[in-house]
């Protein structure tokens, strides 16, 4: 951290290019912002919990030079410029699990919705990592098809909107609305990926569900049939007396279904997921 045109020194410059071609050293550059002399501009020291987030998962000895895609959070379903429809996840899940891949040295992109935790920012300065945001289902899937055609792993972890609104161009007024909105089906991203899904290429998606029995996730199995599906029972806490479950929170229950069986429940962080994910892609079977 210093004064922009410390920074900007040919030497400092020299050094820290230098230093970047050591494999076993790491730099996490400074950011732009306001300076402690009362400029502004680069070389403001980072965000603690950034630093912090880039110490666990940066490792130059580590170089999987495995491409992994994750989406994460909620897409909205615009209304009308001043409304829109979507769900209480966080993203948090799709964070948990693009730090074990970084950790373990793969690349990651990140198709961040429209609800994602800002703590994904803190990963910018990863050099393996890329953040991609992509706000409705319609831009997430353009996002999602082009992503996947250079990745070894994808990993659905986003809650994607699966109702689109014939969305008005000017604010709906309330003496206007009448008794219904216009919507439809908004594309199926994960039926998208596995049209065009390699012998080579890997799939994981996350089913949210409120009724986590064998035949749901067997019946969504058959219907979407991806290599891992991790399942567990979700509520937003909204209706009648339930509580918030699954969205918002660090642990769970989950399901471990393959086309062949399911495993679980089993009680854990979502930064255990990530790790058990990791594992998997490396050909073990870790629950």
């Amino acid at each position: 951290a210093m004064n922009t045109t410390m920074l900007g020194q040919k030497r400092v410059q020299t050094h820290l290019k230098d230093l970047a071609e050591e494999s076993h050293i790491s730099i996490i550059n400074p950011v732009s912002g306001l300076l402690a002399c009362g400029d502004v501009g680069a070389g403001k020291f980072p965000d603690v919990g950034a630093v912090i987030d880039l110490i666990e998962t940066v490792d130059g000895t580590k170089n999987q030079n495995k491409k992994i895609v994750i989406t994460a959070g909620a897409t909205a379903a615009p209304i009308d410029p001043v409304r829109y429809l979507t769900n209480p996840s966080t993203g948090r899940m799709g964070l948990a699990v693009a730090k074990a891949f970084l950790k373990a040295g793969h690349e990651v992109t990140v198709l961040a919705g429209h609800q994602c935790t800002p703590e994904i920012e803190n990963l910018n300065g990863h050099p393996k990592f890329k953040l991609i945001k992509a706000a409705t289902t319609s831009l997430m899937k353009e996002a999602a098809l082009k992503a996947f055609a250079a990745a070894d792993l994808y990993i659905s972890t986003g809650a994607i909107a699966d109702i689109e609104f014939d969305t008005a161009s000017e604010k709906i007024k309330k003496e206007s609305m009448g008794e219904s909105l216009a919507f439809h089906q908004a594309p199926d991203i994960l039926q998208e990926i596995l049209k065009i899904k390699k012998d080579s290429q890997k799939i994981v998606s996350f089913a949210a569900e409120t009724e986590t029995s064998e035949k749901v996730f067997q019946e969504k199995m058959n219907r979407k049939p991806v290599d891992l599906m991790i399942g567990n029972k979700v509520s937003n806490g909204l209706i009648g007396s339930e509580e918030l479950e699954g969205f918002q929170k660090n642990e769970g229950n989950y399901f471990f279904v393959t086309k062949k069986n399911i495993s679980g429940p089993h009680h854990l962080q979502k930064s255990d997921i990530g790790e058990k994910l990791v594992s998997w892609f490396s050909g073990n079977t870790p629950w």
